[in-house]
Parts: C-alpha cells; sequence; structure tokens
C-alpha cells in the first residue's frame, strides 16, 4: 500500500488562489482574512440544511403548501492546465486555447521542477458555459472604479487575480461571457467605518445602492491603507440586496460554522469588513430578490504522489473535481498542525454576482 502523504507545503503553502469571485467581479465572495488556523472541521461534503419540520402536518392543497423541491446547484467542473503558468505568454495561448473553452482561471499550482519552480493553471468551468474573451490589464490599473467601469461597460468582469510577470509588470484577467447579454457597473460607495459613529450612515448608504441592484464588494486602492469600497451589479439586473456588519469569528472552524449558520438565511460574507472597538466586523450581503443559500465547509488534501510533482496536482484537481460535481468551488486554503485543507463553498438557488 502506497503511503497518503498530504500535499506538500511548496504546493499548498505557495498556492496562490485567483477565483474569479476575486476583485471585480462579486462573485463567489472573496475570500475572508487570514486568521489563525483552528482545528479542522468536519470533511462532510455539502447539502443544504434540513428545512425544520412542522409539528402538525398541513394542508395538502399545492397551492397553499406546494411540494419541497430540490435546491439547485451550479456544477463546476475543472481542467488542469499543461503550460508552464509562470510564464504569462505560455499561459496566455492555453487559456485562450480551444481545450480551455469556456474555462475561467481559477487559481495556480507550483510545482517542483528540477532545477525551478514552474507552474500549472487550474481551470474552472460553470455549467455548461460555451466560451469567454480574455484580455488582461495591468494589476495596477485593473482595481480602479475608471477600470472597472471600462471594462464592465463592455462585458468584462474580472477573472483572475495578480499571478503572474509579463515583461516585469503583474497582470491581472478580465473575461467576457460571449453567451450573455450582460454589462457590469460599478459605482463608488465611500471608505469602511473606523468607529461606530460612522456604522449607521455608511450602512444607510450601501444599502440604498443595494435596492438599486449594487451587490457586489471589491475594496479599490485609496489615499490611504484603508481604501475605498466599490459596489457593482449586473446590468441588466432584479438584484435588490441589503448589507450588515456582523461579528467575525478569529478561527477557520468558526468562520465555516458562522458562514452556514448566516448562509442558511440567505447571507453572504461580502469579502471585507471593519475592526470597531476591538471586534471584528463582516459586511454581509444578502439579495432579497432570491431565496439563495450558502454552505461553507473543509475538505483535506491528501495524495500517494510524490509532493510537487504532476501526479499530486492531478490528484488535487481530482478533489475540486469532486466537490464541484456537487455544486462546490473553492473558496480558501489553510493549514493545521502541518495538514492541509480547502474550504469549499456552495450556492443554492442562486443566480447573479453573489453565486
Amino acid at each position: 500500500m502506497k503511503e497518503v502523504r498530504r500535499l506538500s507545503p511548496i504546493m499548498l503553502g505557495a498556492l496562490v488562489m485567483l477565483t474569479a469571485c476575486g476583485g471585480g467581479g462579486g462573485g463567489g465572495g472573496g475570500g475572508f482574512p487570514m486568521l489563525p488556523a483552528a482545528p479542522p472541521p468536519s470533511a462532510a461534503g455539502p447539502a443544504p440544511a434540513p428545512a425544520p419540520s412542522d409539528p402538525e402536518p398541513g394542508p395538502t392543497d399545492p397551492e397553499t403548501n406546494p411540494p419541497e423541491r430540490p435546491m439547485v446547484t451550479t456544477p463546476y467542473s475543472f481542467k488542469l492546465g499543461s503550460a508552464n503558468a509562470l510564464d504569462f505568454s505560455a499561459f496566455m495561448t492555453e487559456l485562450q486555447g480551444s481545450e480551455m473553452a469556456g474555462h475561467l482561471l481559477d487559481l495556480t499550482i507550483p510545482l517542483r521542477v528540477s532545477p525551478t519552480i514552474e507552474g500549472r493553471a487550474v481551470y474552472r468551468r460553470q455549467g455548461t458555459t460555451a466560451a469567454y474573451l480574455h484580455r488582461t490589464v495591468p494589476a495596477t490599473e485593473a482595481l480602479s472604479l475608471a477600470s472597472l467601469q471600462s471594462q464592465g461597460a463592455e462585458g468584462y468582469r474580472i477573472s483572475g487575480n495578480p499571478f503572474a510577470l509579463d515583461a516585469g509588470t503583474y497582470k491581472t484577467i478580465f473575461s467576457k461571457d460571449v453567451g450573455q447579454d450582460v454589462r457590469y457597473e460599478y459605482i463608488d460607495a465611500g471608505k469602511l467605518p473606523r468607529e461606530r459613529a460612522e456604522m449607521a450612515s455608511f450602512l444607510e448608504s450601501v444599502n440604498r445602492l443595494g435596492q438599486q441592484g449594487y451587490c457586489a464588494a471589491t475594496m479599490v486602492p485609496g489615499s490611504d491603507v484603508w481604501g475605498a469600497l466599490v459596489l457593482g451589479r449586473e446590468k441588466p439586473t432584479t438584484a435588490r440586496c441589503s448589507f450588515e456588519f456582523l461579528p467575525m469569528t478569529t478561527t477557520y472552524a468558526g468562520f465555516i460554522a458562522e458562514g452556514t449558520e448566516r448562509g442558511a438565511s440567505g447571507k453572504k460574507y461580502a469579502g471585507t469588513g471593519a475592526g470597531i472597538d476591538g471586534i471584528s466586523l463582516g459586511l454581509f450581503v444578502r439579495d432579497d430578490s432570491q431565496k439563495s443559500t450558502f454552505k461553507y465547509y473543509a475538505t483535506e488534501y491528501t495524495s500517494t504522489a510524490e509532493p510537487g510533482s504532476i501526479e499530486q496536482a492531478s490528484d488535487f484537481v481530482k478533489i475540486l473535481n469532486r466537490e464541484g460535481a456537487l455544486g462546490s468551488r473553492p473558496f480558501q486554503q489553510y493549514q493545521e498542525n502541518n495538514r492541509y485543507y480547502m474550504i469549499f463553498t456552495t450556492s443554492y438557488d442562486c443566480k447573479g454576482l453573489l453565486c
């Protein structure tokens, strides 16, 4: 029997998470702040929380008590690239090639290739998307309101954060689904509150924008280290979103539990927050026009392959495909006691930028 190895630090400790929910698009919720690791949670696969049962049977009239239906998820599939993803030109050729049609960059994995380190891109396909167009923007410009607006007006949004150098410049990838006639609009929502007295006016302002469909949060560089909040929306959109600050845990296990509990009522972490009076507060968003729910769970990586090898990278992609078939996508990786875990997130009955 082969020894079961956990994915090595060179693969996961240096793993570059590049999800499409990153900067400009909203999507799956950005990653939460790096916090002290906690004991790993259960690796149970994703499943919607059961609805509370009624103490007495309800009426059988389908108009007053319709039968329950399965909650809908969007399946994901993943492919491991063959080009050196640290070579920007080679990576872009692969991304734009026919084999990766309908795929977005999800993350990159560093490999031990003597005498150097190479990378392999992991590409993600959502549902039956047929094709994307891709373009790149210097990372120093990509997360500006002007750039997000100009790209969004043509139907492009961020699908990958800076991950590779092109002639000495980090690049950010914007992608457009050619099968959808959707544009994206962005608006400056101001700075996050730094004091409790600023919270009420901030929430009043962002909730006013949320009711106009601005649901996707992005932090952009500002005049100080805090930066500014930009909100995005699809055009056209039926979304009507509300925001609130909720206390955030300081452990991964706690975040998973809280995210799932709050997700059961449609609340999703917006990818940013504030620290006020010594309390960590996360900004949560809910689309009031939908009855969406969200779930988080963690899975440990194990492999029988040599650490840092292409075979171990392939084992990792098998895990992504196993969870992706259930409608889950990678959200955040963490380490505990030299064991490596990926937090996955699943969206149920969800459409639009929060999914």
